[in-house]
């Protein structure tokens, strides 16, 4: 391998990677090496299933090596696999909650695939998530669990952390299936600043030809995707979700009022930096078409308590994905625990954080090392 591929940064390999994205042509043009870093990086991002469907499609596959070529083929056909399984996972979900008075609204992953929206070309989901109201999620619970779903084994601390603080209870798993379910009462914890409410989400959910469950209107499936990224995350290595927001804003900007229905929804939900932030970082990244007075309204009603600048660079350096043979850079690590210590206290009140972060630290000193991690 060459200097120069060896050397790349994590940004470098986000611009490159969001470049063959875009025009997948240019990565069979690239030489051996970069292109097999290329790859591998896609892999780490989690979107080499996305890159794989794209070059399917523009019909240039076979002019990659043998290698590469298997990868992708194997990529696709495992894309479909955990395509099915989200729809038969749905499949039981429709049948285990018929009786369930309550409204089910489908979420992320499990939306776009139902709607067959291009966020979903070459995903590999590995849960489902539905939305239903707060007074009714023990009732769902309760069902999910005679039905046949468990729970996700956990200490007593994050059973409370789930069911006081978050906006969901504790994963449950079907069986043998690989899928976790993750039942929601809200989209972001319930005691942050931004304040979506459920019952304004499920009251604008929208029917879909063929699901048995409605997914979120437009606009709140985008909100949801920025609020997921920037209220929600650290940011760190999230290029996949990122481009979940870019190909949202394609898809649905072409009809009519979204724009106005968007930047409405985000003011009242509280959510406007975060749209700000998502409208800014894809159209710096992929080059997502922003109407101008569409961003401007948006950056006007959305500044947050860090300034943008010092913010982007965090956001730049923590999304990006690692080298694939060096790891993620020191930077990076650090901009991701700064951007992880920004998004607690965005969604929770300082007694929460200051009681979170110390249990996770005294569970981490007191945590027994196994005997085969022990160092000599």
């Amino acid at each position: 391998m060459n200097s120069g591929v060896q050397e790349l940064g994590g940004r470098e390999l986000a611009a490159k990677l969001a470049a063959i994205l875009a025009v997948p042509e240019t990565l069979v043009r690239m030489p051996a090496a970069e292109c097999d870093l290329l790859m591998r990086a896609a892999r780490n991002a989690k979107l080499l299933g996305t890159l794989a469907h794209r070059l399917s499609e523009a019909r240039v596959e076979s002019a990659l090596p043998q290698v590469l070529r298997e990868q992708c083929a194997s990529e696709l056909a495992l894309s479909r696999h955990r395509r099915q399984m989200v729809l038969w996972e749905i499949d039981r979900l429709s049948r285990a909650l018929s009786d369930v008075d309550t409204p089910v609204v489908l979420l992320k992953g499990a939306a776009y695939i139902v709607q067959t929206l291009p966020a979903a070309a070459g995903r590999m989901p590995s849960d489902v998530d539905i939305l239903v109201r707060r007074d009714r999620i023990a009732e769902v619970e309760r069902t999910l669990l005679r039905k046949g779903w468990q729970t996700t084994p956990m200490n007593a601390y994050d059973q409370r952390y789930y069911r006081q603080w978050s906006h969901e209870i504790p994963p449950l798993r079907y069986g043998p299936c690989p899928l976790e379910l993750d039942v929601h009462h809200a989209i972001v914890p319930p005691g942050g600043r931004a304040r979506p409410a459920a019952s304004e989400l499920i009251g604008s959910a929208l029917t879909v030809p063929g699901s048995p469950f409605p997914v979120l209107s437009p606009e709140d499936q985008t909100l949801h995707a920025t609020l997921q990224l920037f209220y929600d995350s650290d940011c760190s290595n999230r290029l996949r979700d990122l481009l979940d927001i870019d190909g949202l804003l394609r898809t649905f900007s072409a009809r009519p009022g979204y724009w106005e229905r968007l930047t409405q929804r985000a003011g009242a939900f509280g959510a406007a930096h975060s749209l700000a932030c998502g409208l800014r970082h894809t159209a710096r990244v992929f080059g997502t078409p922003i109407p101008d007075s569409v961003a401007a309204a948006v950056s006007a009603r959305g500044r947050g308590w860090l300034p943008q600048s010092a913010f982007d660079a965090l956001v730049e350096s923590a999304m990006a994905p690692a080298h694939p043979d060096g790891g993620a850079a020191r930077t990076a690590v650090a901009a991701a625990g700064l951007l992880r210590a920004r998004a607690l206290c965005l969604r929770f009140p300082p007694s929460v954080v200051i009681r979170h972060v110390a249990a996770r630290t005294l569970h981490a000193v007191l945590k027994p090392v196994r005997p085969d991690t022990e160092v000599a």
